[in-house]
């Protein structure tokens, strides 16, 4: 998976992804923070195929222990873009 100057260890307060199988049962994905909620989905998109490979089906950011969306299937895509939250 790619890296980025603003990828940092998961910490409190910062933007991460929380991964889900297809029943909606919380999976083990990558443990990475993120300094904005923009790099996190740059990440994202740049990874969401792995991440179906590896059996993620969807995600949810959060900030801290604040959920902003999600989950979010990752199968459903448009031309190579994930949906963005309402």
């Amino acid at each position: 998976m790619s890296e980025h100057i603003d990828v940092r260890p998961q910490a409190a307060s910062s933007y991460a992804w929380r991964y889900a199988n297809a029943a909606g049962q919380i999976t083990d994905g990558p443990a990475l923070a993120f300094d904005s909620q923009a790099a996190a989905e740059q990440w994202l998109a740049e990874n969401a195929e792995q991440l179906l490979s590896e059996g993620t089906d969807a995600v949810s950011l959060s900030d801290g222990e604040s959920v902003i969306y999600g989950p979010m299937p990752l199968s459903h895509r448009d031309s190579g873009r994930l949906p963005r939250p309402r």
